[in-house]
């Protein structure tokens, strides 16, 4: 996978979650700098010590302090991450709010799948869209079961 020297950063309140994503970034092979939040205050923070941005933020939605959403609209009121790929990462698929999210700047949004298999298909086509440079916006609407 072309994932060589990419930096990533999941920010999710769930533990298992974050394990999850690891795991699969490691089963994938991607060669990737992989940083964690549990919640938007702490990704904030985290990143405002960072001398070099991750590429990619995945940003659950549901977080207690700062949530995605206002973690999104702090970043991209902030022109230091302009170049970062910032992308929505949770188990709602309110096409309401998928728009409002993408409108605030989200440049893609995933649905978190409930099976291992599928979750880990749709980070590794992800990480193959956005590594490939062929990533503007997307939506990855999969439903889950």
């Amino acid at each position: 996978m072309p994932a060589t020297n990419k930096h990533i950063m999941l920010v999710d309140d769930d533990e298992d979650d974050r394990m999850i994503f690891r795991d699969i970034l490691g089963e994938l092979g991607t060669n990737v700098k992989f940083d964690t939040a549990n919640n938007g205050e702490t990704a904030l923070r985290l990143l405002a010590n960072f001398i070099n941005l991750p590429d990619i933020i995945f940003i659950d939605i549901n977080m207690p302090k700062i949530d995605g959403q206002e973690c999104l609209i702090r970043m991209r009121q902030n022109k230091r991450y302009d170049d970062v790929l910032l992308v929505m990462y949770s188990t709602s698929s309110n096409p309401i709010i998928i728009e409002q999210l993408m409108t605030f700047g989200a440049n893609g949004y995933i649905i978190k799948p409930c099976a291992y298999n599928v979750l880990r298909e749709t980070v590794g086509s992800t990480m193959k869209l956005l590594f490939a440079k062929n990533f503007n916006r997307f939506t990855n609407r999969l439903m889950t079961t």
